[in-house]
């Protein structure tokens, strides 16, 4: 279990570190001025990740190391206090901040407002899915690392965690999505099939849950049959070129969590295994393309091991100040073994 941690947490890195030099291109651009992304490439000037190194993660990246630091020190309890602690530390360690966080986490951290209050102020009329982000998604994967393969206890504990931090269906679909497919992905001998299932699980089964709670319910294309619509492409694409035209013509991969998060399951579909190949082809999307390969990377390390990922790009990642990967996944797997469930 140590290895697939590991390889979520270093898949998740690489991803990210690759990830922010294509980030707001448009997948056309990308190949004209690339060609197919995969090594570090110097960040534009014109990036949100703009003076970071090549070789350094983008800022949602730490968000999910500070998540799961704050995990482990409530014993794998999760929580709305455990949430909002991690995201308090992570706004005063570092200036990645500001330029990653989703503007609803940073109306909530400010205490300014809440998002159900938010979507009754003429600003957001016409456009209350603009609320709905992939800022749960992207650091939700740890959640999935504590559950040794419990896909249900991931949806729970997603929710328990961000419930009344975001609050709206959408962004919760997508959150659980990822959280339950690193959960599938923990477990031994499981497929590929197995690990998209168990998303689509995630997506389903806490729209249900989020509707008996009484979250937010506004207008806004459902996450599931988006991911179902982008699985379907993966299925049918063979060439990464074409797959990738088509999820970003199609489906799109902006910050939206029914975009976002959809374009992710068609990478994974087509990836038929190959754990570099699905993060290439995120960072090949373009647009969010920091998040895609992040959470890309942390689902395809998790079901593959840090085994399966480029040990030369690894070498030279530039890890945030103060986060010792080795030593981070060996908690997490102490905190999972010892965890109990009431």
């Amino acid at each position: 279990m140590l290895d697939k941690i590991k390889g979520a947490y270093y898949g998740a890195a690489l991803g990210s570190a690759i990830g922010k030099a294509t980030q707001n291109k448009a997948w056309d651009m990308i190949r004209q001025q690339y060609g197919r992304v995969t090594a570090f490439l110097p960040v534009p000037s014109d990036a949100p990740a703009s003076g970071m190194l090549p070789e350094q993660p983008s800022g949602e990246f730490e968000n999910g190391l500070y998540l799961s630091r704050h995990l482990i020190a409530s014993h794998g309890v999760a929580s709305e206090e455990v949430a909002l602690a991690a995201l308090k530390e992570w706004e005063q360690s570092t200036d990645c901040y500001y330029r990653f966080v989703d503007p609803t986490t940073q109306y909530v951290i400010n205490g300014k407002d809440s998002p159900n209050r938010l979507v009754k102020r003429s600003l957001w009329k016409g456009s209350y899915f603009c609320l709905s982000t992939n800022g749960l998604a992207v650091k939700s994967y740890p959640i999935g690392l504590l559950s040794k393969g419990d896909i249900d206890q991931a949806i729970k504990d997603t929710y328990a965690l961000c419930f009344k931090q975001y609050q709206d269906i959408h962004t919760l679909q997508a959150g659980c999505a990822v959280a339950a497919t690193v959960s599938c992905a923990m477990r031994k001998d499981v497929s590929l099939y197995d690990i998209i299932r168990a998303g689509l699980k995630g997506a389903k089964a806490s729209k249900e849950l989020a509707r008996e709670k009484g979250c937010i319910v506004y207008p806004g294309p459902d996450v599931e049959k988006r991911m179902e619509m982008a699985i379907e492409i993966g299925m049918q694409r063979k060439d990464p070129q074409q797959l990738i035209g088509e999820i970003s013509d199609m489906i799109g991969n902006c910050c939206m969590a029914a975009e976002s998060i959809p374009a992710v399951f068609g990478i994974l579909t087509a990836s038929k295994g190959d754990v570099m190949g699905s993060i290439y082809n995120a960072v090949s999307l373009g647009n969010a393309s920091d998040a895609a390969a992040l959470m890309c990377g942390a689902v395809m390390g998790a079901w593959k091991g840090v085994s399966s990922l480029d040990h030369q790009l690894l070498s030279r990642l530039q890890l945030p100040t103060g986060f010792d990967l080795e030593a981070l996944s060996a908690e997490m797997l102490r905190t999972a073994e010892k965890r109990r469930i009431d």
